[in-house]
Formats: C-alpha cells, structure tokens, sequence
C-alpha cells in the first residue's frame, strides 16, 4: 500500500470469519487497482492485519471483474455481457496509475501469483481450510451389502404395539432400506435385531465398524462383531 500509494479509509471496520473458521477484524478498507490479462480494476478489499497471505479474493472477486468460472474444466473466462457503469475498462483506467505505480503493481501480482497459485479460489495453504469434520473416509463400495449404514431413532409415542423406537438399516451400495419398530433400544435389543433380520437373511460376508473410527464400546455390539468374525473364520 505504501509503494503505490494506497489511502486506506479507517472510518469502516468489519468482523469477518475466513475459511479455517477464524475470527478477524479489519482495521479499515481500502480500494486497490488489480490487472487481470487486459481488464484493470478498482476492488475495494478489507485490511486484516492477523492474515499471513498478501491477498485473499473470492467470489465476490470474480462478480467485479466479470468473470464467469467453469469449475468442471477448471477453466474461465470473461462475460459477454455489455460493460455495466461500474466497471472499469482497460483504456480509460490506464489514465489512473503512473508508470511507477503500474510497476509496483506488476511486481505485486507477480508476488501474489507466486504465493495463491495459478488454480481458481483462494488457496490451498492449510491455515486457509476449514477444520475436519468427524466423519470418516469409508473405502468404496463394489458390491450389495458390503457395506450397511444404520440408524436408531426415538423414542416416539408408544403404538398400539408397544413400540417407541425405529432402527433402519441401508445398503450402502443400492441404498435399499429395511425398516423396524422396537419396543427398546437396547444395545443388546439392537445387535440381536441386526443379526437376525440383516446378516442371517442377507448373507453379509462380512462386518467392519465404522462409526466414529471404531468406538462402539456396547458389549452387545462387541459380541455380535466377535461372533459373526468367528463364524466366518
């Protein structure tokens, strides 16, 4: 800011969160001038003195300097539509910069291209990633049944029946779903159900734990995992 001669307007400060989660506030606004091949622009961008990168943009970026992302080619260009009001064309914004200062504006974006990548977005350093969420990575499914997703809901009212609780089962590879009432949803109620009407009926070569990277701890789910381990040993 200081090489080109950048004010910087301290009466506007704004709370932000960035990607990684963290809390920030700037310390003012200021309006820079950035060059993308032939297109040079006034982006007015938030002073934040906590953020190691030099620039961050976004897509709000992208809006400003009309540019239309295609995201499934990893490609972009610019839109087609006609110059809005607030856009600055490449001729009359060469008015706005002296030589000197479109040499340290060259020598920026040479420093932040070196530093954000060539990739569309913002980058891909860790401290810019939001944190890792809980679950886990599952391999890939291939076949029915070699992988089931369950789920135990309740307790509801009681029916007619005397049942408050509902487990469902999903193969993972059809996504076909078996459905059942119960009156308790006891560990040992719920691997019993799961062995009798899921693993007899449908023949699973198999059993892997997978819920919150192997933390079943109920002894009635420790038995049955043993149990149907043994019987295909």
């Amino acid at each position: 800011m200081r090489d080109l001669n950048i004010p910087l307007d301290m009466s506007r400060k704004v709370k932000c969160t960035i990607a990684n989660g963290q809390s920030c506030e700037s310390i003012g606004e200021c309006e820079i001038p950035i060059s993308v091949r032939d297109r040079l622009k006034l982006i007015k961008v938030l002073v934040v003195l906590e953020l190691p990168h030099t620039l961050i943009l976004g897509a709000n970026f992208w809006r400003c300097m009309g540019i239309v992302p295609d995201l499934r080619h990893n490609e972009w260009h610019f839109s087609n539509q006609p110059t809005t009001i607030d856009s600055v064309d490449h001729l009359r914004s060469q008015t706005v910069l002296t030589s000197l200062q479109e040499a340290r504006l060259q020598a920026l974006i040479d420093r932040n291209v070196a530093l954000m990548g060539s990739q569309l977005g913002c980058t891909d350093m860790a401290e810019h990633k939001g944190p890792r969420g809980l679950m886990t990575v599952q391999p890939p499914v291939c076949r029915p049944w070699e992988v089931i997703s369950t789920d135990l809901m309740g307790p509801f009212p009681r029916s007619t029946r005397g049942n408050q609780y509902i487990l469902v089962v999903m193969d993972n590879f059809s996504k076909f779903s078996l459905v059942f009432p119960l009156r308790s949803a006891t560990a040992d109620v719920v691997s019993r159900k799961i062995e009798e009407d899921v693993f007899l009926v449908y023949d699973l070569e198999d059993i892997q734990d997978y819920s919150q990277e192997g933390k079943i701890k109920q002894e009635g789910f420790k038995k049955l995992f043993a149990d149907v381990r043994q019987r295909l040993d």
